[in-house]
């Protein structure tokens, strides 16, 4: 059994059931949150990208204008977090669109969002914008693909890196690669510019959150490490673009009760996840916490990106079973990392 295979299984299954259920009206008022990374300009540009990043997760301007299209037919709301923080309305479906890490082709995505007059949240490491370094991930793909090691395998490398912190792991890929390794190759592989970023966050639909300083695994780190993170991403913020917003996606989607607690001490309101729930307008206006928001990624194709929504809408989702799965067996499957 290959992770190919294992992956397959996973979306046509994935996808029967929430056609299934979605057919018997199980589609309840809430709010689903979007996540995704790069986006390309085209098709060609993307196909350009693969063989300088994980560009499997990314999708075009139009893959992400169908996708809009898609929700506001089916009578879905476009929101910010200000409108989620001032309190939504039990009887109606909302969407809301975030982009982690801060790739410098997401300001292509102003224009759209200004087009279609919908918010985008763009949770951003600082540290890789002053710095200008590749994300790590991206280097790690890189000089894997360019040595002709397998996708499954480098997949398996960066999981296995995700063990570490960010200082760790820049360790390990200045032994394996050398130092002009972690920086930007091309226009597709780059962060934001600082000058870039501040420019960018003062489009009208663009909303700027906290990914952390580095990147940074959280469970990776002690406590007061794990605060630092956030708090020296939060001031760099702060004075790179004027951003107060009390909102953190956690790196990878790692987090913990402490981290929590950590993000509730700091006076965060909204943490955002990876896992694939939907969030109930009634308990998200409930008075709860708001700090382990679920998401669903928009990673796909072009021609596939819509199997994604109607995953996320339905009320009944196997990706929690279906991801553990996975992850298990392209563990197993590529246990040898470089490291």
């Amino acid at each position: 059994m290959t992770p190919q295979f294992v992956r397959k299984i996973k979306k046509i299954s994935e996808l029967a059931v929430s056609r299934v259920s979605l057919k018997f009206g199980f589609e309840s008022d809430s709010l689903i949150i979007l996540y995704l990374h790069g986006v390309f300009a085209s098709l060609r540009e993307k196909n350009t990208a693969t063989n300088l990043i994980l560009s499997y997760d990314g999708i075009t301007l139009d893959g992400l204008r169908k996708v809009i299209r898609y929700f506001v037919v089916l009578g879905y709301t476009f929101i910010s977090p200000v409108d989620f923080m001032n309190g939504l309305n039990c009887d109606k479906k909302y969407v809301m669109l975030t982009f982690d890490d801060g790739y410098a082709s997401n300001i292509i995505v102003a224009g759209l969002l200004n087009e279609c007059k919908v918010p985008g949240v763009f949770f951003i490491s600082p540290g890789y914008v002053i710095n200008d370094k590749s994300f790590w991930w991206d280097v790690v793909f890189r000089e894997l693909h360019k040595r002709s090691y397998g996708f499954n395998y480098i997949v398996a490398c960066i999981q296995n890196l995700k063990n570490f912190r960010a200082d760790e792991i820049e360790e390990v890929l200045l032994s394996k690669f050398g130092l002009k390794a972690l920086y930007p190759v091309s226009e597709l592989d780059r962060p934001f510019r600082v000058n870039e970023l501040k420019k960018f966050s003062r489009e009208p639909y663009v909303f700027i959150g906290n990914h952390t300083m580095d990147h940074a695994i959280l469970t990776n780190y002690s406590a007061y490490d794990a605060k630092m993170q956030i708090i020296n991403a939060q001031d760099i913020l702060n004075d790179v673009v004027q951003c107060n917003l009390p909102i953190i996606s956690y790196p990878s989607g790692a987090y913990s009760n402490e981290i929590v607690r950590i993000c509730t001490d700091l006076k965060f309101i909204l943490g955002f996840t990876v896992k694939p729930e939907k969030i109930q307008t009634c308990q998200a206006c409930s008075g709860g916490s708001l700090l382990e928001l679920g998401r669903f990624s928009l990673k796909s194709n072009d021609a596939n990106v819509l199997h994604n929504c109607e995953i996320a809408r339905a009320d009944i989702v196997l990706s929690n079973i279906c991801n553990y799965v996975y992850k298990n067996i392209t563990t197993y499957l590529y246990c040898n990392i470089f490291y």
